[in-house]
């Protein structure tokens, strides 16, 4: 069990009071502080309302894609971009206890409706404030909530750094990028999560370089293929050469390029 000191008679304070002057609200705000002493007594910590030492531990953020409201301290387990992640009742913005997250009307159990707050007098779902994982990001949609959107050339979506492939969604992997500043320039690299392509060398990647295992697309007037990086010819189907290829980085690549590109 997960617990931390709090004072007795925390447990019948408001949230909003408890947040101030508690010490539970540092797991959230499903969190209570009880007397596990003879009686309810001293010496007392902070256990969530509902949950076992099975499951339903996660709190506001925390994935619950294994079991669903079970994971969850909650019971609220919500569709966010890519991912179901723990949610949490509210009814203003500060109920949700994270700068990160703000209360959204519910339309469901687990559905929530951003372009307005609760009603009066009723329920809402906290809702990452900005787009989550997999979001779209194309100008005009909210910033990332993890400030990085992947521009996959056909389609923007946000993503989130990563350092390896068990850092990243089931579909998606790990991979280099260049930053992109706000006014256009490139900066340093970074590795985001990026989603996984299926298209092997050769395959058409007219919709962008996601079609692509490796990310790599060649624009041919005859139509975009997947390519490869190489180290030499050998390394590329049977009459494909390898070669330098300019990345719309302004760098170069060494590539596999097909019969009748010129390097």
């Amino acid at each position: 069990m997960r617990s931390f000191s709090c004072s007795a008679g925390e447990a019948a304070r408001p949230i909003s009071t408890r947040a101030r002057f508690g010490r539970c609200a540092a797991f959230g705000s499903q969190y209570t502080c009880v007397g596990i002493g003879a009686g309810g007594s001293w010496p007392y910590q902070c256990a969530p309302v509902r949950g076992s030492c099975v499951a339903g531990y996660g709190k506001l953020g925390d994935s619950c894609e294994k079991s669903g409201p079970d994971d969850c301290v909650s019971a609220i387990c919500a569709q966010f971009g890519a991912e179901q992640r723990c949610s949490a009742s509210c009814r203003a913005d500060a109920d949700c206890g994270d700068a990160h997250w703000r209360c959204c009307a519910s339309s469901g159990p687990d559905k929530y409706d951003c372009t307005r707050a609760p009603a009066s007098g009723s329920s809402g779902i906290c809702a990452p404030a900005g787009g989550s994982f997999g979001d779209d990001c194309a100008p005009g949609s909210p910033p990332c909530q993890e400030g990085l959107c992947l521009d996959l050339g056909t389609a923007f979506l946000c993503t989130r750094p990563c350092t390896g492939a068990g850092d990243c969604q089931a579909g998606f992997s790990c991979q280099s990028g260049t930053l992109q500043q706000s006014d256009g320039t490139l900066g340093g690299s970074v590795k985001v999560c990026f989603p996984s392509g299926g298209g092997s060398i050769g395959s058409s990647c007219s919709f962008g370089p996601a079609a692509c295992q490796s990310h790599l697309c060649l624009k041919k007037d005859s139509g975009n293929v997947c390519t490869s990086k190489c180290a030499v010819t050998a390394d590329c189907p049977d009459k494909w050469t390898c070669a330098q290829e300019p990345m719309p980085d302004g760098s170069q690549l060494q590539v596999c390029l097909p019969p009748g590109t010129a390097p």
